[in-house]
């Protein structure tokens, strides 16, 4: 709320910052530089699927952006994201309405949209969404996105959970619902299949 407008690309790229920190202190940090997997819930499933879609998109370099690092991860996890850029303050998150003539908000609507990005994609992903929302048009999002990525031949996988709703893993006490421990599972099941322990 108190970052001046336009927010974007200042979250977006404070997650692919957070992918070459990893990168760049992999040894000293005892993480393997090419299993850096980005995970989100809502909000934070739309900045990690950004760092899938944009691997090292000039659009992202800037001060917070670490030079000659690789900000691409290994693979996305995405739970019940929005990933078309659409949101609820966007004039202000892009520095302007949808149809402004400034170049620069339309460039930053455009890069916004992972699903219009879904060719570039680094790396597999997996994306969780329930089939019980009642609006219709956030449910699609995660199938959307599926769709885009399996066009560009992308390796991606979605689970729909029948009759849940957003945020269908977590009670309120934050422990995980019986929901929240099978798509657990089902998230270890995928990273090993994809990525063998050594």
């Amino acid at each position: 709320q108190d970052t001046p407008s336009p927010v974007y690309p200042k979250p977006e790229t404070d997650v692919k910052a957070a992918v070459q920190y990893l990168r760049g202190r992999a040894g000293e940090l005892g993480v393997n530089a090419d299993r850096i997997v980005v995970q989100g819930f809502s909000t934070g499933a739309a900045l990690g699927a950004q760092a899938e879609v944009t691997p090292n998109d000039a659009f992202f370099d800037g001060p917070a952006h670490y030079p000659n690092i690789n900000d691409a991860p290994a693979a996305f996890i995405g739970f019940y994201g929005r990933y078309d850029g659409q949101r609820p303050d966007q004039a202000r998150y892009y520095g302007g309405p949808a149809d402004s003539a400034d170049p620069q908000v339309q460039a930053r609507y455009a890069t916004a949209d992972s699903i219009a990005q879904a060719a570039d994609a680094a790396g597999p992903v997996l994306l969780f969404q329930g089939s019980g929302v009642d609006d219709p048009d956030p449910a699609g999002q995660a199938g959307s996105l599926r769709d885009a990525l399996q066009s560009a031949g992308k390796d991606v996988t979605l689970s729909a959970v029948p009759g849940a709703s957003p945020f269908f893993d977590q009670e309120k006490s934050g422990a995980l619902t019986p929901a929240g421990q099978e798509s657990a599972q089902q998230v270890l099941a995928w990273l090993e299949a994809r990525f063998p322990p050594a």
